[in-house]
């Protein structure tokens, strides 16, 4: 009892306490990429894009709270459930070692998806409890004989709120596969019943969500939009089959030696060699205790082999799902379990009768994996606080453009508070830049340049406090095909601003 107490503060608080301290320059600024810039209040897209969960919980929270963007509330949250999940994937795993617990926890939420989602924070809080869903599904389908059907229910569930975490149950399943095949009590039976035990929640839980998919749909009265090709959920070509194993074992196996979905996680020389270092002490160790359980062995060895050869597709998983779609670094979140297996191997060296690994091996392998880890997760951790701030500046920057361009507009001779606004074209100024953009790997979400036709309008409204009518449609086609348009120049040079037919005018490109 003292040991599984000591094992779950110690995996919880290591999270927290790094998450809190990793992420403070977020936790204590507002850092805005165009999505939270936009959602000032709500939970995002729901239904439309799939996630029928997440228009549930949003609708319901909306009742009872309110879904304000609150930055700092909501991302504290987001770590304090990350956490918690990381200490079911260490009961999944039965890990031993507190030093182990203690490292995969600030492991897990320091991984660049993390850091990533955390800009998300009208919504991070949810696709936290998406993760918690799906890791707990994973345990209870272990753990119980019926399990599986709460864990298929999860499954759904977190499929219903975010679709990038269904690749994390996947993995989750196929490295505990792996590392069954090699403990001392397994038999092809027993690990041939599990795969399909697995394999049929995985299926069920699909299965679960589609149906209920199309119930809230048919409830809500409402359809599938055409975005990142969702209104296609399911569908796939069986002539692409071949193309798409192929990218997905390729963008596997370049992790070490290129960037893998704008993560830039390989890009850092020191993670590439900390990668390097854990391929080989994985290796190494697999050896020894295949060497020490010949027995077991020869009873998986071609379900071992199958389960390796699978566990790249199931690692890059979210290829598959969104092969026609951009992957970014928020939908990638499954591969941080390539940090998981060398600690599972570590603890199966360790463990059991035969001990696979001598005392001296084993104290050195542990020290390995874990200043690897260590170390890959302080790069991770500067590496995101980078990214922060290159999107601090960039809103700095946006900011102050915006701000100028308004206080030109009412310099403008003739204006008038209650003339329309017509801000034709996107900007495209030869004065600007971000110096950060030289430096710093970034994320899908964190863009150098946020001077587009998407913030403008919440950085003059919300930063400025200007509501202006805006001219559209026709009025903007209108004043495009007249003579005195083509002939102004383009913002910032002078005239690229003026007031005609008690409109104002202002012409980027």
């Amino acid at each position: 009892m003292r040991f599984t107490v000591k094992r779950k503060l110690v995996t919880i608080f290591s999270g927290l306490i790094t998450g809190l301290i990793g992420y403070l320059f977020l936790l204590t600024n507002i850092l805005n990429n165009q999505d939270n810039l936009h959602f000032m209040h709500g939970y995002g897209i729901g239904i439309t894009s799939g996630r029928w969960l997440l228009t549930l919980l949003g609708d319901t929270m909306e009742t009872i709270f309110g879904n304000l963007n609150l930055q700092t509330f909501n991302d504290i949250l987001c770590i304090c459930i990350l956490a918690v999940a990381a200490y079911i994937i260490v009961l999944i795993f039965d890990l031993h070692d507190l030093l182990h617990c203690g490292i995969w926890s600030a492991m897990f939420i320091s991984f660049p998806s993390i850091g990533d989602t955390l800009l998300f924070s009208f919504t991070s809080h949810y696709y936290a409890a998406a993760i918690l869903m799906t890791v707990t599904g994973v345990y209870l389908t272990i753990k119980y004989k019926f399990g599986f059907l709460a864990g298929a229910f999860l499954a759904a569930c977190s499929l219903g709120i975010y679709q990038a975490y269904f690749p994390l149950m996947i993995g989750l399943f196929l490295t505990l596969l792996i590392i069954r095949s090699i403990s001392e009590d397994t038999t092809f039976i027993s690990l041939l019943k599990s795969g399909f035990l697995y394999l049929g929640t995985l299926i069920l839980g699909l299965i679960d969500y589609f149906i209920l998919l199309r119930i809230s749909l048919f409830a809500c009265n409402s359809s599938l939009s055409n975005y990142q090709n969702i209104s296609s959920m399911g569908k796939l070509d069986i002539r692409e089959i071949p193309k798409i194993l192929s990218s997905a074992y390729k963008s596997f196996l370049k992790i070490p030696f290129d960037d893998y979905c704008d993560m830039g996680a390989s890009n850092n020389w020191i993670i590439r060699v900390m990668l390097y270092i854990l391929i080989i002490a994985s290796f190494y160790m697999l050896v020894l205790i295949i060497r020490k359980r010949k027995e077991v062995f020869k009873q998986t060895r071609w379900l071992f082999l199958v389960l390796i050869l699978l566990y790249p597709l199931a690692i890059s998983s979210i290829i598959l799902m969104c092969y026609h779609a951009y992957i970014h670094t928020l939908m990638i979140y499954g591969i941080v379990l390539i940090y998981l297996m060398p600690v599972a191997l570590c603890e199966q060296g360790c463990l059991g009768e035969d001990k696979p690994l001598s005392q001296n091996r084993a104290k050195w392998c542990k020290k390995t994996v874990a200043a690897a880890l260590i170390i890959i997760t302080l790069i991770y951790y500067r590496q995101n606080n980078a990214s922060y701030s290159l999107l601090y500046y960039a809103n700095q920057q946006s900011y102050n453009y915006w701000n100028s361009l308004v206080t030109q507009i009412k310099n403008t001779e003739g204006f008038r508070a209650d003339m329309p606004w017509a801000i034709i074209g996107s900007v495209d100024d030869p004065l600007y830049n971000n110096p950060w953009d030289e430096y710093v790997e970034q994320y899908g979400a964190i863009p150098a340049n946020q001077l587009n036709m998407i913030t403008r309008r919440n950085y003059v409204e919300q930063f400025l406090g200007y509501h202006p009518v805006y001219a559209e449609g026709f009025e903007i086609l209108k004043i495009k095909t007249s003579s005195y348009y083509k002939k102004m120049p383009c913002y910032p040079d002078y005239g690229s601003i003026r007031i005609e037919n008690n409109t104002v005018v202002v012409k980027f490109s």
